[in-house]
């Protein structure tokens, strides 16, 4: 123990205060010095620890309640708690468990959810089409002249089919690399702004020339930002083929 302060009472008397610490948990805080005589050397928490652990205790406590039980005729409302009354179908509560899956029947492992397990990531819901369905609907689709995308006979399918190769990606890389991850425009650098977005743009348009898709003299690095503002970028370059088609109409007429 170690004194820290006195205090002057009014009747002139002195009062120390000691740090004092728990037997058990070890807890510290400071006590008076006349309370130290009837002290036991624990703190509050662990003494009621440890009368409520003493055999007489427990008993007297085992006594009380079996006295209660006997003034009450019993406890009421047993046959309600036992085992085979409390949980299921047999609940005072019971609502209907779990919901049916609206695909299969099966029931669920959650009152929020529809559909079950195995059937929670079907993309078709309800009946599936019958074949018969699905060849008309692909005999009646809009091919040809008749599709919205139709380009005075162009085709993208191949540039497609190149943007998804691994040859669109290694020139992508070789690019990119080339040109020190830095936009060629606005001289925005990968290593300054991290989160920034570097594309590799065709000077001459991939789906025009396809000769010079893989050609690294043809890319050029540019941002985001930047490459939308290009003539050849996502639905600009569309709507240009497609007022050039009339045009090359009239001169070829």
């Amino acid at each position: 123990m170690v004194a820290l302060y006195n205090d002057c009472m009014p009747s002139n008397q002195i009062r120390m205060y000691y740090i004092v610490a728990c037997g058990d948990c070890f807890g510290r805080w400071e006590k008076r010095s006349d309370s130290l005589e009837d002290w036991g050397g624990r703190c509050l928490s662990c003494t009621r620890k440890d009368i409520q652990n003493r055999p007489e205790v427990k008993n007297s406590q085992r006594e009380r309640s079996r006295r209660q039980v006997l003034q009450q005729g019993g406890i009421p409302n047993a046959h309600k708690f036992t085992s085979d009354n409390v949980g299921g179908e047999k609940h005072t509560q019971w609502k209907g468990g779990f919901p049916k899956c609206a695909n299969c029947g099966e029931t669920t492992h959650s009152y929020s959810a529809n559909y079950c397990a195995k059937c929670k990531n079907i993309p078709l819901r309800g009946n599936p089409r019958s074949p018969e369905v699905v060849e008309k609907m692909r005999q009646n689709a809009r091919k040809g002249e008749d599709c919205h995308f139709w380009i005075d006979g162009r085709s993208t399918s191949n540039y497609q089919q190149w943007r998804r190769s691994h040859a669109c990606r290694r020139w992508r890389k070789a690019v990119l690399f080339r040109d020190n991850y830095a936009c060629q425009d606005c001289g925005k650098r990968l290593a300054d702004y991290p989160n920034l977005r570097l594309q590799a743009h065709h000077l001459k348009a991939a789906s025009e020339f396809p000769e010079l898709r893989d050609d690294i003299s043809n890319g050029l690095t540019l941002c985001f930002e930047c490459h939308k503002k290009t003539e050849s970028w996502g639905y600009a370059q569309h709507q240009r083929l497609k007022n050039m088609a009339p045009n090359l109409d009239q001169a070829s007429g």
